[in-house]
């Protein structure tokens, strides 16, 4: 599997805005998608899944907490995991910037409570993820985010 990432909201449209339900209502996001391509002409990628495995913050050298660990939402998909037919890709939800504040970022996950921040401040940002699918490695990218946290209008990370 190989991985890219793009930012969109609604239809790939940088001018639409997603809605994002949780426990404490209604948050407008502009939401970071990651595809992830299956370059394999003789099979299916069953049930592929994303995880964000870490953060570091490159400011201050630090680990920044995870508590978040669960299945990334698959893009379009009411569910956590895809399947990437032969030659052919997904996407997965890798973050989202909140429209009403840009500094907040949050994960569109599988956990089942009031969605707390994972960064709450401006800074250059290491996102580790992993992505794994049935009978295929583990594919692990990450990327370095520049967070202003003053924009709707993010530059896209670069991926290692």
């Amino acid at each position: 599997m190989k991985a890219r990432v793009f930012i969109s909201c609604g239809q790939n449209s940088e001018e639409e805005r997603q809605s994002a339900n949780d426990l404490s209502g209604q948050r407008d996001i502009l939401v970071l998608h990651g595809d992830i391509a299956n370059g394999r002409l003789d099979r299916a990628a069953y049930n592929v899944i994303a995880q964000l495995f870490c953060i570091q913050n490159l400011d201050t050298g630090e680990e920044v907490p995870l508590n978040d660990r669960t299945l990334l939402k698959a893009s379009g998909f009411v569910g956590y995991y895809h399947t990437i037919w032969p030659a052919s890709h997904c996407a997965f939800d890798l973050f989202a910037i909140s429209v009403s504040d840009p500094e907040l970022i949050f994960l569109n996950s599988s956990l089942d409570v009031a969605r707390r921040p994972i960064i709450s401040k401006a800074g250059t940002y290491r996102f580790v993820y992993r992505f794994i699918a049935e009978d295929f490695p583990i594919l692990t990218k990450a990327l370095i985010f520049s967070h202003t946290g003053k924009t709707l209008k993010p530059k896209l990370p670069v991926m290692e």
